[in-house]
């Protein structure tokens, strides 16, 4: 079983989006382990030290889970949580999966059927 970090924020919750979408296609890149680390602190650089314990916790979430079945369902309940968010913020999100699915130069099918997931779930 994962290990859920304690409090799960919003950002814990981009970060797992993030990690799923640059680890879906085999390993995480170096470009797409910076552009991740990059986009997180721009949703909030008045407190770096959270963000790279929230980017902790949530890489050590994603890397514990027991199977790809027990990453989706997280990652599907992740989306599901950040569904309320104000347009803007999920438009920001979205631009940033579909840059993080790109940086390595190919959008693998998987990469397609996550974003295509966070794309609808926050457009109903």
């Amino acid at each position: 079983m994962a290990i859920r970090p304690s409090n799960v924020t919003n950002l814990h919750a981009i970060a797992f989006l993030y990690i799923a979408m640059g680890k879906d296609d085999g390993e995480i890149t170096d470009s797409e382990s910076e552009l991740i680390v990059k986009s997180l602190f721009e949703y909030d650089s008045t407190n770096p030290e959270f963000i790279k314990q929230a980017i902790k916790e949530s890489t050590d979430w994603y890397f514990s889970c027991a199977d790809i079945n027990e990453k989706v369902l997280i990652f599907m309940e992740m989306v599901d949580s950040l569904s309320s968010l104000n347009s803007s913020f999920k438009l920001a999100i979205i631009n940033d999966l579909e840059r993080i699915a790109e940086v390595d130069g190919v959008i693998h099918e998987n990469e397609q059927v996550f974003y295509s997931y966070v794309l609808n779930a926050f457009n109903s």
